[in-house]
């Protein structure tokens, strides 16, 4: 499963612009979890997840893959 189109080659810059807050790291950690116990499959195998909803107050976001 990959990420949604309309929100691919995205920074979390423009995400920020668009008001979208994202996905946390926690949950995308939770997410991939749950996605691999019921299809034994990952997430994000040719993408990357933008936890922007993680930001830190100097700006980093973490991503997840």
């Amino acid at each position: 499963m990959e990420a949604d189109e309309e929100l691919a080659n995205l920074s979390a810059d423009d995400l920020a612009e668009k008001k979208i807050s994202g996905i946390t790291l926690l949950e995308r950690m939770l997410l991939e979890l749950k996605y691999f116990r019921e299809t034994d499959k990952h997430l994000d195998i040719q993408n990357v997840t933008l936890c922007s909803g993680s930001r830190s107050r100097d700006g980093f976001v973490p991503s997840a893959d």
